[in-house]
């Protein structure tokens, strides 16, 4: 499952899925680019399930999930992509601004995660992708984004029932942290440099963190962890 796999950097994900052979399900709300993203999943030979929903709406992603599962019969997988921007200084921020904005990135992240665990559990496997960003310490004009990234962080390494993964969006190209001590811990954090528009660098971060758990520090590192398979953490 890829929320806001509609377009960007949860598009090339989907895509990046489908290559691999992973029956993908998205979640957006922009029929228009699902579609099309659809479209290019099958023209590669992919299978695609697509959800018009609102994350934030409890009730409604349960029901999703479900389908997914029934028709799948399991779940392996949660990219929790989906984010969105109401800039504007804190003086000036209205309510609206502040409580779309955490509503969609972390409400939307914990209601997924909550949905999808129940099969993962029961599986006996399954992973989490949460999708963070610099932003989490602090980015002027965006107190509501912060805030939003910083649940999303403590959500992350604190309280997610199976193993799961933090990308941060914001670091992808050069080493700041060398491979984590903590890996065996149920939360297994992924901060590379990076910059946002890189999506098929992401994208394939995203895919090798879902189906490995892979705890790493570079682009170049994940290809080792995948290509010769996770030894021990």
């Amino acid at each position: 499952i890829i929320t806001g796999g509609a377009r960007g950097i949860g598009a090339k994900t989907a895509l990046l899925f489908a290559e691999k052979g992973a029956k993908v399900a998205i979640f957006d709300q922009n029929e228009q680019d699902t579609k099309e993203t659809v479209e290019q999943i099958h023209s590669i030979g992919g299978e695609c399930l697509t959800f018009c929903v609102d994350i934030t709406k409890q009730e409604d992603v349960t029901s999703c999930v479900e389908q997914v599962y029934e028709a799948y019969g399991k779940i392996d997988i949660l990219v929790n992509n989906a984010g969105v921007l109401k800039d504007n200084i804190i003086g000036e921020m209205t309510e609206e601004e502040w409580d779309f904005v955490l509503d969609v990135n972390l409400k939307g992240s914990f209601i997924c995660a909550q949905a999808v665990q129940k099969y993962m559990v029961n599986q006996g496997h399954g992973k989490i992708v949460m999708t963070s960003s610099q932003a989490a310490v602090g980015a002027r004009g965006r107190v509501n984004y912060s805030a939003a990234k910083a649940g999303i962080e403590g959500m992350t390494k604190d309280d997610l029932p199976t193993p799961s993964l933090l990308v941060d969006l914001d670091l992808l190209e050069s080493n700041i942290a060398k491979m984590s001590q903590h890996a065996k811990a149920s939360s297994i954090q992924l901060r590379p440099h990076a910059k946002t528009h890189k999506c098929p660098e992401i994208a394939r971060l995203q895919l090798k963190a879902g189906a490995l758990g892979v705890c790493t520090s570079t682009i170049h590192e994940a290809e080792v962890m995948a290509t010769e398979g996770i030894k021990e953490l």
